[in-house]
């Protein structure tokens, strides 16, 4: 279990016990003269009860969670972003995207398994390679943000100690311990200071070790990562990343992980929405190099793209919105894509964003979609009673969340079909043909009716058995293995590497 932050013994803030008093051992016992609280005179207890008030509340005006910085001109080249592979490296006409849920420990196992399926699977040589080489972008959701940042962070480190440090412990028990800490009351009471805050600096500690956007580079900067969670003010998303930051004229590469991770898993009423400030033309803040179109002519653009193309523009109004508050990103978009669409349509398409991203080379777009929904309250088709209230929500915002996934994935095939289809445009280069792969590993999938019902009514939570665990990561492998899909793909790159 993580420790308890206080004062360490003996350091300060520490109650040290008085020494004895030299003369005792001469004159005998000395009689103790202190007190309990309950027994000092009033005026007494009043001043000890005001002072520890006053000191409470000089605690709460300094809590503080720090902000994100901003981003200035002269960094603005060095910002984090999608790190494609040289030209004419293995695999280099080969792009995999991957997206993964939210739904707690679920989710991060379930993603976990697909990932050990991708490094398990060998790629046709010379040089010999792993699927799971060929992954260009990960876009994540709430529980599937700590897979997705662990690996982006840490690489194969992940398969030696990503189950012991967080799928198998009890998350939620750390958290609560933290909450429960008695030196963590006063900066929860502060106004700027929340229990997402305070669940962050947890995550920092049990994963990330400060780690921060800009660690990424480190390690080639390759995935590319994308965390989601949700602006309140607008019910939209708000994707972690450069082209984002860059609207609110702020430095990525700064920007601790631990913090993207806990805004997009801050449930409402459990957790606190998370502060982040804009700072888009503020004096000194950088222009931003991702600049969505303007809309068009009355009905040149969807309604869909008119919204998201004044969202992305809303950005720009720091004197109006000067701070941003974001919550859990399943509540805008629970699988991640979202953002990626909107980025096709405010560069003007698929194959727009793709040069700007350095993909151009692209002949084989491959998208897996971990989903790992829950899907409660069927059983109760079979039920005369009245479901209960907590019954009736989970069934309902399941539903309600089913939809808008398959809303999501058609918006995303419908963007990729784009992608396809320009290939065969006047003008292209000759031999220019393009496939796309659209792989959807989710719980349907399953043959066994009794596997599938197991695992849709698991209960969103970071605390799960272990064995529950484990049948997650073997459902994940075992689901992309047997798609026909990633079948077909498998089959193309051995014809043709």
């Amino acid at each position: 279990m993580p420790p308890v932050a206080g004062p360490a013994v003996g350091g300060p803030g520490t109650r040290r016990e008085k020494s004895p008093n030299p003369r005792a051992a001469q004159s005998g016992p000395v009689a103790d003269t202190r007190a309990p609280f309950g027994m000092l005179p009033l005026h007494t207890a009043g001043i000890v009860v005001l002072g520890a008030s006053l000191a409470a509340l000089g605690l709460t005006g300094c809590a503080h969670a720090p902000l994100n910085r901003m981003l200035t001109e002269e960094a603005a080249p060095r910002q984090v972003r999608i790190m494609p592979r040289p030209a004419g490296s293995p695999g280099d006409g080969t792009a995999i995207a991957l997206f993964f849920s939210g739904g707690g420990t679920r989710a991060a196992a379930f993603s976990y398994g697909v990932l050990k399926e991708l490094a398990q699977t060998p790629l046709p040589g010379p040089p010999p390679g792993r699927l799971l080489d060929d992954v260009e972008v990960i876009g994540a959701v709430s529980g599937g943000s700590f897979t997705a940042a662990y690996y982006c962070l840490y690489h194969d480190r992940i398969f030696e100690d990503f189950e012991s440090r967080f799928l198998k412990r009890n998350v939620e028990r750390g958290l609560a311990m933290r909450a429960a800490n008695p030196c963590a009351w006063p900066r929860l009471m502060s106004p700027y200071f929340g229990r997402s805050d305070l669940a962050a600096e947890y995550y920092d500690w049990l994963l990330f070790k400060g780690a921060t956007f800009g660690d990424l580079a480190k390690g080639g900067g390759r995935p590319y990562l994308a965390i989601n969670a949700t602006d309140m003010a607008t019910g939209q998303h708000f994707v972690f990343s450069h082209p984002r930051f860059g609207l609110i004229g702020s430095s990525i590469n700064d920007f601790p992980i631990a913090r993207a991770v806990a805004a997009s898993s801050a449930v409402p009423l459990v957790l606190t929405p998370m502060t982040i400030k804009n700072y888009s033309g503020l004096p000194g803040a950088a222009q931003p190099r991702f600049v969505p179109r303007e809309p068009g002519e009355p009905g040149e653009d969807s309604p869909r793209d008119v919204e998201v193309l004044r969202l992305l523009h809303s950005y720009a109004d720091s004197t109006n919105r000067p701070y941003i508050h974001l919550v859990d990103g399943g509540l805008a978009d629970n699988l991640g894509m979202q953002s990626l669409i909107d980025d096709i349509i405010a560069v003007g398409g698929a194959d727009r964003l793709m040069e700007l991203g350095g993909l151009q080379r692209t002949k084989r777009l491959v998208v897996i979609v971990v989903n790992s929904a829950a899907s409660r309250g069927e059983e109760w088709n079979r039920r005369e009673a009245v479901p209960g209230m907590l019954t009736s929500i989970l069934a309902l915002g399941d539903r309600s969340g089913a939809r808008a996934n398959h809303q999501t994935m058609e918006a995303f095939r419908h963007a990729l079909d784009a992608w396809k289809k320009h290939a065969r445009d006047p003008g292209r280069t000759p031999g220019d043909s393009r496939d796309y792969y659209f792989i959807h590993v989710n719980f349907d999938a399953l043959v066994d009716p009794s596997d599938r019902s197991y695992f849709r009514s698991l209960l969103t939570t970071f605390a799960l058995p272990d064995s529950t665990v484990d049948r997650l990561i073997a459902a994940g492998g075992k689901i992309l293995r047997d798609s026909p899909e990633f079948k077909r793909l498998l089959a193309d790159l051995n014809t043709n590497p």
